[in-house]
């Protein structure tokens, strides 16, 4: 199933993903933090941001094959 996204929600997201991927990585998180539900709750949406975002950059270069493809 192919997830249809217009350029612009794919650079807002990108922007907002690439903020949230420096803050979680800069954070300094000790193990025993990493049984905490907000921190888990917050890589669990960065995990689906990421995802979706994945979808939308595979949907553009099945596009673009099928154009070149096309030619």
């Amino acid at each position: 199933m192919l997830v249809l996204c217009c350029h612009n929600e794919v650079v807002v997201m990108l922007c907002h993903v690439g903020l949230y991927c420096i803050e979680l990585l800069l954070s300094q998180v000790t193990a025993n933090e990493l049984t905490n539900g907000v921190i888990n709750a917050a890589f669990m949406l960065l995990f689906k941001d990421l995802i979706r975002l994945f979808a939308c950059y595979n949907d553009g270069i099945i596009n673009l094959l099928g154009k070149l493809i096309l030619l």
